[in-house]
């Protein structure tokens, strides 16, 4: 998401770019590991060149500043450092994580710049199956205890990625058999035992790229690789099923513009669910009727059905 805004914005204040692309807990692969784009690389001991420059970060509490970036000072240098979609100062931004506007379609179309590497495309064009027939169910599961943040971002990991049951998702795939019996699953998930449930239940209708490493654990450089080919895997489907609370789904789905059917978690009762679908002249449809399944599925409604 970095990558995609940091390019739109240099394209809109017809800026250069360069990247600064730093191992980290969440993220311990290289750029080079990932993408074959050729950006000009800087190093993290090279930054100090760059007097001028912004943080932008999302925590617990939100954005520590607004998510837009004024145009910088001519002639001089900037530096962005965030994880996240920055706009420019001519549009409206809220302050949610991800925006809700127009800006997401133009994330779509910078996506298309960024090359996967060729490994990592190889490992994605292994996995075969019909995307016309091809739902994506992402499940996303709370990072491993190894990765090293704070024991209160362990907890909000809990809340918001342990609270739905591999029931519920079970649950979701026997509703869209109902609505198509010729469905197939594509499973994209970090957790050994949430894939290994699901499979139990639905070996002839579900298929997974089988990680490399203990994908709970984003340290290691195998788990952002097997991340960017389930990221290429789901957005070659007709449709995205995911938890409204990880965006991994939802930017997955812009490459296409995929529709998606969203797990709404509540503090109490069961997850509800909503139809996502983008439109014509930067819309986007939601519907969180009872229907939004069958139409999630609907080839009248889907055509990436077809």
């Amino acid at each position: 998401m970095a990558l995609t805004s940091g390019m739109r914005l240099a394209s809109y204040y017809n800026l250069g770019f360069k990247v600064c692309w730093e191992a980290a807990t969440e993220c311990g692969a290289e750029f080079s590991e990932l993408f074959d784009n050729d950006f000009e690389l800087v190093a993290a001991s090279e930054r100090e060149n760059y007097a001028n420059g912004a943080s932008i970060g999302f925590g617990s509490a939100g954005w520590n500043k607004d998510p837009v970036l004024p145009k910088p000072t001519e002639g001089e240098n900037f530096w962005l450092t965030t994880h996240g979609i920055i706009t420019h100062s001519d549009e409206a931004r809220n302050r949610s994580f991800f925006p809700d506007s127009g800006v997401i379609f133009d994330v779509g179309r910078y996506m298309r710049i960024l090359r996967p590497s060729t490994p990592v495309l190889a490992s994605a064009n292994r996995v075969n199956f019909t995307p016309q027939s091809t739902a994506t169910l992402h499940i996303r599961r709370p990072y491993s205890r190894a990765v090293k943040i704070s024991d209160g971002a362990h907890a909000n990991e809990q809340r918001l990625y342990g609270s739905i049951t591999d029931d519920y998702f079970c649950g979701v795939i026997e509703k869209m058999l109902v609505a198509d019996e010729g469905l197939q699953i594509l499973l994209c998930t970090n957790s050994d035992d949430t894939q290994d449930c699901i499979k139990s239940r639905f070996s002839d209708k579900v298929t997974a790229y089988g990680k490399s490493s203990d994908a709970l654990d984003t340290s290691q450089s195998s788990s952002a690789r097997d991340a960017l080919v389930d990221l290429i895997l789901m957005s070659r489907t007709f449709g995205i099923v995911r938890q409204v609370d990880t965006h991994f789904g939802l930017y997955a789905s812009l490459t296409n513009l995929t529709p998606n059917l969203v797990i709404i978690r509540q503090e109490e009762g069961e997850a509800e669910l909503g139809f996502l679908r983008y439109g014509e002249n930067q819309a986007v449809e939601f519907d969180r009727s009872s229907n939004a399944l069958v139409r999630f599925c609907d080839k009248e409604t889907n055509l990436l059905r077809y």
